[in-house]
């Protein structure tokens, strides 16, 4: 059943005849617009439409100007589930990996391994905590 707000024809329970309210026309030019968004309309055939909309006295008139177009009530919000994220803690491992490679081929060749060290124990510990958004909390 169609909520009366947001239809975009006249009521099927009135007749064609009745004249047609402010609200009426509103509520089909702006079922137009959504249709020409869709691509169900052209811009020529929108503006027409909307000429003989906003012209219209009756709500038969009104209805004719919806008739060769599907009902377009509003599909129900569907929340898209993601999958876990794979990319910051596959980056943190290949960061560390090259860390600690580095850090040992420092080490072996006689030297300091320098910051790697610290830099692998940071990735390490960035990656268990998991993704954050931005503004500080977590996702």
């Amino acid at each position: 059943m169609r909520d009366e707000a947001t239809s975009p024809a006249p009521r099927p329970h009135r007749s064609p005849a009745l004249r047609a309210s402010d609200a009426d026309r509103e509520r089909t030019a702006a079922a137009l617009r959504r249709h020409h968004v869709a691509g169900r309309l052209d811009t020529d055939e929108l503006q027409d439409r909307l000429g003989r909309c906003y012209a219209a006295r009756t709500e038969g008139e009104l209805a004719a100007l919806l008739a060769d177009l599907p009902d377009d009530e509003p599909a129900p919000h569907r929340r898209v589930a993601r999958g876990p994220r794979i990319g910051a803690p596959l980056i943190a491992v290949v960061l560390l990996a090259a860390a600690v490679a580095g850090s040992v081929a420092a080490v072996a060749h006689g030297g300091h391994p320098g910051p790697l060290p610290l830099l692998a124990v940071f990735l390490l510990l960035r990656a268990g905590r998991g993704p954050w958004r931005a503004g500080g909390t977590r996702v």
